[in-house]
């Protein structure tokens, strides 16, 4: 009878031996090809995300630098702009120093004619208006209108030699006031209309 304990015995232990000695095989068999490609993509990933990132960045950065220069770029024209602004204005007063320059020694020098500097005074008048008219004394003796009679359109002009007025001026007083014609005048209304076409 002991026999049959020690068969049993050893059924038994082989089945615990058979269990503990042979695994069982997984049910995916795992490919290590297949696991080093599935790496290689993930790094792959990786990198172009990595990359995409980057360039992300140099873009922002590209965009911040634009606008930047942008920036810079109108200060720049605004500082250009008002440089030639300057020049511009530097030039007209120059432009007119020279002028007025020049002017003067043509006075100076006696080349002028004062008979379209009065006609001018005189046309300013309203119609039929008396005045008398101021003259430098050399003017005076040299002007065409002071020896003729005034036209149907003016009043009674008095010419009046007057060596406080500079040679090529003229002033007329009526009852309206006071109007004169100074060369300084003239100079500032020339001034003021280019500065009004600017």
């Amino acid at each position: 009878m002991v026999e049959p304990i020690v068969i049993r015995l050893n059924r038994r232990i082989a089945s615990v031996a058979t269990s503990r000695v042979m695994p069982e095989p997984p049910a995916n068999p795992v490919n290590h090809a297949e696991l080093q490609r599935m790496a290689t993509l993930d790094q792959r990933e990786a990198a172009v995300e990595q990359q995409r990132v980057e360039l992300q960045a140099e873009r922002e950065g590209m965009l911040q630098a634009n606008a930047a220069m942008l920036a810079v770029a109108q200060k720049l024209s605004q500082y250009q702009q008002r440089l030639a602004d300057e020049a511009e204005e530097n030039l007209l007063e120059l432009s007119l120093q020279m002028a007025r320059k020049v002017l003067m020694q043509e006075i100076q020098a006696g080349r002028y004619e004062i008979d379209p500097i009065l006609a001018e005074a005189i046309s300013k008048l309203p119609p039929r208006q008396d005045a008398t008219v101021r003259l430098n004394p050399q003017d005076l003796a040299r002007s065409g209108l002071a020896k003729s009679p005034p036209s149907g359109e003016t009043g009674t002009l008095t010419y009046v030699a007057d060596p406080t007025i500079a040679p090529g001026e003229c002033v007329l007083e009526s009852s309206d006031g006071v109007l004169e014609s100074r060369i300084d005048t003239h100079m500032d209304e020339i001034a003021r209309a280019l500065r009004g076409h600017e």
